[in-house]
């Protein structure tokens, strides 16, 4: 693990006045207008691709025999595919602007079976309605990063070091998303822009999380964040020569969000202030309530357990709701950068974040719980609508009482508030009796309420 160092006593980093100019506001809508052209765009074409039953695997082999050809022959598990649109599988890796699948109605393929090569035309499968609807919910996630980027950008001051980066990792985050569904097919340059975003993102995240929530780790910013940032101008330039492989640079990514929670952690044990620990708070509770459904959802995949649920709706609303969950993660950034200046709107936005958290996340859990409980138990299935509004009365009568442990839960470790809002003034007001001076009562606010 990283150790935290001192955070600086100069603070955060100053306001850049090149980014408080009205040129800077023009550029900056200008990226925000291209990140959303490029997103829906691509997400548009998403929706053309029979990515929903391939019957082919990456390394182009074929899983799984069709009929659906306008050729005698068709393919057949077993059957390795030469060549695609007549583009083969080691021209596809070597030119990222290469692009397949241009017409899913009409694929032409040349494939190998045994020791003939034949030459078929395969016509992919129009998506079913309820996969369309999967296609949105997944649609979604680019747009919430970039709706959260172009927020930070309109609303959040002041615009310095932080806001920028921040402001970067909304964007890139978007990109990142939007382009890698698209990005097998080569089409419209996605697979180019996910490589570019892909390289940017490690240094941008690390960066990210030496300065936020205030400026701590110098000797991670002197000497890891600009090595991060050369090995991605190499690797741009290494792009010119040959592409780099697409698992490589996910793991890149993946290894820069590792690091960036070892920071956070690390800072967390090693805060020197009670604001700096509990920015370091937010933004760890934040992520992991955000990032938690996906990562149960993820273990169970592996597991019967989600085998045995029906398989379209459910999993449809287990995604939909997953992802109310997930803006968990980007609005913490918000709150534990920013908190201070909000002003009289801090409190409503803790408030907030307990009551948005809370929902999201016991609406998601009733719905787990009462799928898993009807999968095993048939009393449900013979009499579905009276179990059903039984469990429901019995997850809502229970609803306050958790609903009050949790912001209590969130305003005492995570935000570091050890007396209720409520509790404020009485708390106050019961010893100003006793305070004969300023700063007898400046001793009491600090010890009875903060």
């Amino acid at each position: 693990m990283v150790n935290a160092h001192r955070p600086e006593t100069a603070g955060p980093p100053t306001i850049d006045r090149h980014l408080a100019t009205r040129w800077a506001d023009l550029a900056t809508l200008v990226v925000a207008g291209a990140v959303l052209a490029i997103g829906l765009f691509y997400t548009s074409l998403t929706f053309r691709l029979p990515n929903h039953d391939l019957p082919f695997d990456k390394d182009w082999s074929v899983q799984t025999s069709t009929n659906a050809c306008l050729t005698t022959d068709c393919l057949r598990e077993g059957d390795q595919i030469v060549a695609m649109d007549g583009v083969s599988r080691a021209a596809l890796e070597a030119d990222l602007l290469q692009p397949i699948l241009l017409d899913p109605d009409r694929v032409p393929m040349q494939i190998q079976r045994g020791a003939r090569i034949l030459d078929v035309v395969w016509i992919a499968n129009k998506p079913p309605p309820l996969v369309v609807v999967e296609k949105l919910m997944v649609a979604a996630f680019p747009m919430l990063f970039w709706l959260l980027g172009l927020m930070t950008v309109i609303f959040v001051r002041p615009r310095d070091l932080r806001w920028l980066l921040l402001v970067g990792m909304y964007f890139g985050l978007s990109l990142l998303l939007s382009s890698g569904l698209l990005s097998w097919t080569r089409q419209a340059g996605s697979s180019l822009v996910l490589h570019l975003t892909a390289l940017a993102l490690p240094p941008l995240l690390v960066h990210l999380h030496t300065l936020v929530p205030t400026a701590a780790y110098r000797g991670v910013r002197r000497t890891l964040v600009p090595a991060l940032y050369a090995v991605a101008v190499l690797g741009v330039l290494a792009e010119r020569i040959r592409p780099l492989p697409t698992d490589l640079l996910m793991f890149a990514v993946v290894g820069g969000l590792a690091i960036s929670a070892t920071l956070l952690v690390g800072r967390l044990m090693r805060a020197d202030s009670a604001a700096e620990r509990a920015g370091a708070r937010l933004l760890v509770v934040g992520g992991g309530l955000g990032m938690m459904p996906w990562m149960v959802l993820f273990a169970l995949s592996g597991t019967d357990v989600l085998a045995q649920l029906p398989y379209d709706t459910d999993h449809l609303v287990l995604m939909a709701l997953a992802t109310i969950v997930l803006p968990l993660w980007p609005m913490s950034y918000l709150l534990a950068i920013y908190r201070l200046e909000f002003g009289r709107l801090e409190l409503r936005a803790n408030r907030a974040l307990g009551v948005y958290g809370f929902w999201s996340l016991f609406i998601l859990l009733y719905v787990v719980v009462f799928f898993l409980i009807a999968a095993r138990w048939e009393a449900i299935e013979r009499q579905p609508v009276l179990a059903g509004l039984l469990f429901s009365i019995a997850f809502l009568a229970i609803a306050p009482a958790a609903r009050r442990r949790f912001q209590t839960w969130i305003d005492r470790s995570v935000m570091g508030i050890r007396v209720p809002p409520q509790n404020v003034i009485g708390a106050f007001a019961e010893e100003m009796p006793s305070a004969f001076d300023r700063e007898s009562l400046r001793a009491t606010l600090l010890e009875k309420v903060l």
